[in-house]
């Protein structure tokens, strides 16, 4: 019997794939799974998916604007940083940092399950 929801087809660049099949060998995990929680914590860090609630979660309303966004540029592109005159990180890095630590604190939820 086959399962209800699809399957999704992905063929990632050569360096994504070598890190996948690290990952996989690191954590004992199929490349099947270890893709599954890379997606979620793609999407958790967007904030458009919350894995510690069910399907009750209502999405970050301004989620479109940003999943568009990958169109826009290649999704490999680095942002350097940027500082103020002060020499402190600008708005955009704090933000980027508090993202960081929610997928920090997701992967450690991930390791305890």
């Amino acid at each position: 019997m086959g399962s209800p929801r699809k399957r999704i087809g992905f063929l990632p660049r050569t360096q994504v794939q070598e890190i996948i099949d690290q990952l996989c060998i690191e954590e004992n995990l199929s490349q099947s799974k270890v893709v599954g929680i890379l997606v979620e914590e793609a999407l958790a860090a967007r904030g458009i998916f919350d894995p510690t609630q069910g399907q009750d979660f209502e999405a970050n309303p301004n989620w479109k604007a940003q999943a568009r966004s990958l169109m826009k540029k290649d999704s490999t592109e680095i942002k350097k940083p940027s500082f103020t005159k002060s020499g402190k990180a600008s708005a955009s890095d704090a933000e980027l940092m508090e993202q960081f630590k929610e997928f920090q604190a997701f992967k450690a939820m991930m390791a305890n399950q």
